[in-house]
């Protein structure tokens, strides 16, 4: 509001003024643990997206070596028959 000599007054007592002033800090308060919980969700994800290749290519090596060895051992058969 402004008076006489066009200078600006705030008409809300010291009360309502610390409210706000709490509420603004609550919600930047809020806004910062979003924000931590949005990151840590983010590690989470990455990191579990990260597990599940390491668990994917720990199953190909493994089928891998066990294809080795069945023709390692195919291999071996026919040598004996020969």
């Amino acid at each position: 509001m402004k008076n006489k000599n066009n200078v600006f007054f705030d008409r809300r007592t010291s009360a309502q003024i610390k409210e706000e002033a709490d509420r603004v800090e609550q919600l930047q308060i809020e806004r910062l643990t979003a924000r931590r919980l949005a990151y840590e969700l983010f590690l989470i994800q990455t990191r579990n997206a990260q597990d599940e290749q390491r668990q994917k290519e720990e199953l190909q090596q493994q089928a891998f070596e066990h294809i080795a060895w069945d023709e390692a051992l195919h291999l071996i058969r026919i040598a004996y028959e020969i």
